[in-house]
Protein backbone atom coordinates (compact mmCIF):
# COMPACT_ATOMS: atom_id res chain seq x y z
CA UNK A 1 0.00 0.00 0.00
CA UNK A 2 0.96 3.53 -0.29
CA UNK A 3 0.20 6.07 1.87
CA UNK A 4 0.09 9.96 0.49
CA UNK A 5 0.47 13.37 2.99
CA UNK A 6 -0.06 16.89 1.88
CA UNK A 7 0.00 20.03 3.38
CA UNK A 8 -1.04 22.99 1.80
CA UNK A 9 -2.03 26.80 2.99
CA UNK A 10 -4.77 28.72 1.56
CA UNK A 11 -6.05 31.80 1.15
CA UNK A 12 -8.25 32.46 4.10
CA UNK A 13 -10.57 35.12 2.43
CA UNK A 14 -10.99 31.61 -0.42
CA UNK A 15 -11.98 28.79 1.95
CA UNK A 16 -15.22 28.55 0.64
CA UNK A 17 -13.89 28.19 -3.32
CA UNK A 18 -11.00 25.85 -2.00
CA UNK A 19 -13.54 23.59 -0.36
CA UNK A 20 -15.52 22.90 -3.49
CA UNK A 21 -12.43 22.71 -5.28
CA UNK A 22 -11.55 19.76 -2.92
CA UNK A 23 -14.29 17.88 -2.70
CA UNK A 24 -14.33 17.73 -6.39
CA UNK A 25 -10.72 16.10 -6.45
CA UNK A 26 -11.71 13.98 -3.76
CA UNK A 27 -14.87 12.46 -5.37
CA UNK A 28 -12.67 12.07 -8.68
CA UNK A 29 -10.38 10.31 -6.57
CA UNK A 30 -12.44 7.91 -4.82
CA UNK A 31 -13.64 6.76 -8.49
CA UNK A 32 -10.05 5.91 -9.68
CA UNK A 33 -9.28 2.66 -9.80
CA UNK A 34 -6.78 1.56 -6.77
CA UNK A 35 -8.11 4.52 -4.61
CA UNK A 36 -8.49 3.11 -1.05
CA UNK A 37 -8.82 6.50 0.77
CA UNK A 38 -8.88 9.88 0.08
CA UNK A 39 -9.65 12.75 2.68
CA UNK A 40 -9.06 16.66 3.72
CA UNK A 41 -9.16 18.02 6.97
CA UNK A 42 -8.21 21.44 8.26
CA UNK A 43 -6.22 22.09 10.93
CA UNK A 44 -7.88 22.90 14.57
CA UNK A 45 -5.75 25.55 14.93
CA UNK A 46 -6.21 27.34 11.46
CA UNK A 47 -8.72 26.73 9.33
CA UNK A 48 -6.93 27.52 6.28
CA UNK A 49 -4.15 24.87 6.82
CA UNK A 50 -5.72 21.95 5.36
CA UNK A 51 -3.90 18.50 5.14
CA UNK A 52 -4.75 15.43 3.42
CA UNK A 53 -4.52 11.63 3.30
CA UNK A 54 -4.48 9.09 0.30
CA UNK A 55 -4.12 5.32 0.20
CA UNK A 56 -3.57 3.58 -3.04
CA UNK A 57 -3.05 -0.23 -3.54
CA UNK A 58 -0.01 0.04 -5.24
CA UNK A 59 2.43 2.68 -7.17
CA UNK A 60 0.66 1.94 -10.38
CA UNK A 61 -2.84 3.49 -9.03
CA UNK A 62 -0.82 6.45 -7.59
CA UNK A 63 1.02 7.06 -10.53
CA UNK A 64 -2.14 6.77 -12.68
CA UNK A 65 -4.02 9.35 -10.24
CA UNK A 66 -0.61 11.85 -10.46
CA UNK A 67 -0.60 12.08 -14.38
CA UNK A 68 -5.01 12.40 -14.93
CA UNK A 69 -5.72 15.10 -16.87
CA UNK A 70 -8.47 15.97 -13.41
CA UNK A 71 -5.45 16.48 -10.96
CA UNK A 72 -3.62 18.50 -13.42
CA UNK A 73 -6.91 20.88 -13.91
CA UNK A 74 -7.61 20.46 -9.71
CA UNK A 75 -4.11 22.05 -9.20
CA UNK A 76 -4.39 24.92 -11.79
CA UNK A 77 -7.52 26.11 -10.06
CA UNK A 78 -6.38 25.37 -6.84
CA UNK A 79 -2.80 27.09 -7.26
CA UNK A 80 -4.20 30.59 -7.29
CA UNK A 81 -5.80 29.73 -3.86
CA UNK A 82 -2.63 28.63 -1.83
CA UNK A 83 -0.20 31.00 0.06
CA UNK A 84 2.87 29.00 -0.50
CA UNK A 85 3.39 25.76 -2.27
CA UNK A 86 2.13 22.70 -0.77
CA UNK A 87 4.24 20.25 0.61
CA UNK A 88 3.13 16.10 -0.50
CA UNK A 89 4.97 13.40 1.04
CA UNK A 90 4.74 9.54 -0.42
CA UNK A 91 4.77 6.51 1.65
CA UNK A 92 5.78 2.85 0.93
CA UNK A 93 4.08 0.58 3.61
CA UNK A 94 4.78 -2.58 4.33
CA UNK A 95 1.87 -3.37 7.03
CA UNK A 96 -0.08 -1.99 8.94
CA UNK A 97 -2.94 -2.93 11.46
CA UNK A 98 -5.25 -1.49 14.15
CA UNK A 99 -4.00 0.14 17.51
CA UNK A 100 -5.41 -0.96 20.66
CA UNK A 101 -5.92 2.36 23.05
Amino acid sequence: MIAVTSDAHLNPDRLDEARTILLDLQAHALREGGCLSYVFAAALEDPAHIRGFEEWADDASLEAHLSAPALAATLERLGPLLTRPPVVTRYAVSEHGPIEL
